[in-house]
């Protein structure tokens, strides 16, 4: 019954947070403390709590690294130019009557590159949504192969913080995970590409078309040598090198 309580005190702090619009680390911090109330009132002493927290952060230490890096790596890209010139060469293949089937599987591509599903939509997703419209297609769809194409990539990136969280605390090899991952998402991830090409080629388009490159020439310089870290990330991942040394 406790146990219970307790769980919905840190359910409920969470779901404040996310309709207040406060952050959910106040919620984090909240709930840590119900949870140490609650192990006070279950005989643990305030030194064992502390053996405690400080055995989980020594867990996920790694991962927290791997979070960090991949912040700086996103960073850098964004700076260097890396992400405008994949965008740009993207924008090239699309085509109004599969843009929805295009747009899933190029947020999927840079969502494996960068193994975040958030930096992905703040730049993919954001041109793909701004293409979508000049071409009058329905943001309904043109937001559902955004969303579905970064998670899904996220998911299978080696580079991912969730992914290699997963393989922390489970003890397990993220390259075999991410293996059965593919196994078992092929079917949807085929399924998805049909669905979306289907409803694109049903949607009629206007004759609006959006000049990405010009609107990254302005502060980029386009060369292909900004590809090069992200081909040297796919490289290291097929070598299966770790992912620290990766980043």
């Amino acid at each position: 019954m406790l146990e219970g309580i307790v769980l919905l005190a840190f359910i409920a702090a969470l779901a404040g947070c996310v309709f207040t619009g406060v952050s959910v680390l106040w919620a984090l911090a909240g709930g840590y403390l119900i949870f140490c109330v609650y192990g006070l009132i279950r005989n643990h002493s305030l030194a064992e709590l502390g053996k405690m927290s400080l055995s989980g952060v020594k867990t996920v230490r790694n991962i927290l690294m791997i979070f960090g890096l991949i912040g700086f790596i996103t960073a850098l890209w964004r700076a260097s130019g890396t992400i405008a010139v994949i965008v740009c060469w993207s924008s090239k293949l699309v085509s109004p009557s599969a843009f929805l089937v295009i747009a899933f599987l190029l947020n999927c591509m840079v969502s494996i590159l960068t193994g975040t599903s958030f930096g992905t939509g703040a730049t993919m997703g954001v041109i793909c949504m701004a293409m979508g419209r000049a071409m009058e297609l329905d943001p309904f769809w043109i937001g559902g192969a955004i969303l579905s194409g970064i998670y899904f990539g996220d998911r299978c990136s080696p580079v991912s913080s969730s992914a290699n969280l997963v393989c922390v605390l489970t003890k397990t090899d993220i390259y075999e995970n991410i293996r059965e991952m593919v196994k078992t998402s092929l079917v949807p991830f085929v399924a998805t590409c049909i669905l979306y090409y289907i409803v694109g080629r049903s949607m009629s388009a206007g004759n609006g078309r959006m000049d990405v490159e010009g609107l990254f020439s302005n502060r980029f310089v386009l060369h292909w040598s900004a590809v090069i870290p992200a081909a040297i990330i796919l490289v290291l991942s097929v070598f299966r090198v770790e992912v620290k040394k990766r980043c």
